[in-house]
Parts: C-alpha cells; sequence; structure tokens
C-alpha cells in the first residue's frame, strides 16, 4: 500500500511538471497582499513581454487586488506583469497569472500568491481603458 501512495505521488508530481505547473506548501498566515494604502499613479501592462496598457486610473484596480486571498504558491509560467509607479519615483512590480479554471485571476506580489475573481479583475482592466481581449485566459 505504502508503494502505492509514493508511486502516486510520483506520477502526480511528474504530470504536473509537465504540464508546467508545480504546486509547492505556502505559509498561508499572509492571506492578504501587502499592497500599502496608495495607488500608484500610473500601472504598465505586459503581457508576454509586450506592453498592452499604461494605466492611469488605479483605483479600482488596486482596490480589488486589495481584496486577494492567499493561494498556493507554484510554479507556471508568468504571461503578464504590472509594474505599478508611485509619484515619488517608487516602482512595484506584481505579475499576473490567469489561473488554472474560469473562477479567479492569480497574482504573485512581494508576500506572496493571491486571487481575486476573474470577472472583478477583467471588469477592473475594462474600466481603465485596457482591452481585456489581450489579458491571458486559462488553460484549457
Amino acid at each position: 500500500m505504502l508503494l502505492r501512495v509514493i508511486l502516486f505521488v510520483a506520477v502526480v508530481t511528474a504530470v504536473g511538471g509537465l504540464l508546467g505547473c508545480e504546486r509547492s506548501s505556502r505559509d498561508m498566515s499572509q492571506d492578504r497582499p501587502d499592497l500599502g494604502s496608495r495607488d500608484p499613479t500610473s500601472i504598465d501592462l505586459l503581457v508576454r513581454g509586450d506592453k498592452v496598457a499604461v494605466i492611469t486610473n488605479t483605483t479600482a484596480l488596486m482596490s480589488l487586488l486589495r481584496t486577494g486571498w492567499a493561494v498556493d504558491a507554484h510554479k507556471c509560467s508568468i504571461p503578464g506583469r504590472m509594474f505599478l509607479h508611485y509619484p515619488e519615483g517608487t516602482n512595484d512590480e506584481i505579475d499576473i497569472l490567469p489561473g488554472h479554471n474560469g473562477t479567479n485571476y492569480e497574482f504573485i506580489c512581494a508576500n506572496g500568491n493571491f486571487a481575486v475573481p476573474r470577472a472583478a479583475f477583467l471588469r477592473s482592466l475594462a474600466s481603465a481603458g485596457v482591452d481585456t481581449n489581450l489579458i491571458p485566459r486559462p488553460p484549457k
């Protein structure tokens, strides 16, 4: 029986690695993203290395991201990145990932991996003038 369990874990790990996604455990005590209380003056949105938008109306998006909940850290490709620019010249980065289902959108900031509702994420981008057809979708 123990051999079956070990074999099962090995197969699941190998399949996950082949699919380009490897999950690992994470301390879920950091249950909210550490994004501070101030909004950036602009956000550069890059998808697969190409700048697809410069967001200057950042309040709705930042408010949404601050409501994110912790998810397991895992190794997947990162198709998008947001560069947050603040008035005093400092910058932050947030990686964005389409998630593994149609329900949530995931992102990585300084204190971990988080998720927000996909529909709300796309709405906040659209309200800021972003063409949401350019935003990566989850794998099928």
